[in-house]
């Protein structure tokens, strides 16, 4: 759970992987910003899923 966390919250655009991935992609900061929702989206049910499998079913 807490590595779907820090996924979650590394997509902001001081964290190391909103810069490393940015790098990677050959965008702008203004395209970076673009996609920020949607690896939000991505994050949020990363930790959703993270919670509902090793919080309840097999916590």
């Amino acid at each position: 759970m807490i590595n779907a966390g820090s996924t979650f919250l590394d997509i902001v655009p001081h964290g190391n992987y909103f810069l490393a991935s940015k790098e990677g992609m050959k965008v702008g900061m203004k395209e970076r910003i673009k996609l920020m929702p949607f690896e939000a989206l991505i994050g949020g049910v990363q930790v959703a899923t993270a919670i509902i499998l090793f919080g309840f079913i097999l916590g």
